[in-house]
């Protein structure tokens, strides 16, 4: 996986290229704006699967497996921003 960070935009994005090869394509991008007093990240995850017959299929199969793990990636994120926040 490659990520690319403009820290002074406060943006960044990345790719990953498996032993798949062209076939699968999975990307995404993730932004912190300012929200009131804090900030709020906004992310995107992309996922394209191009295999006759089955990639629709097995992209279904990768997003029910993302959406899974998300909730605990949003409870590390929060414990992460705790953490930065306490003086």
């Amino acid at each position: 996986t490659v990520y690319r960070f403009d820290l002074a935009a406060r943006r960044g994005d990345y790719t990953y290229a498996g032993s798949q090869g062209k076939r699968v394509r999975v990307w995404g991008d993730l932004a912190v704006t300012p929200e009131g007093d804090g900030a709020r990240l906004t992310q995107h995850f992309h996922v394209e699967i191009s295999i006759p017959l089955v990639g629709g299929t097995v992209e279904g199969m990768v997003a029910r497996k993302a959406a899974e793990f998300w909730p605990r990636y949003q409870q590390l994120v929060a414990e992460f921003v705790a953490r930065r926040s306490t003086p």
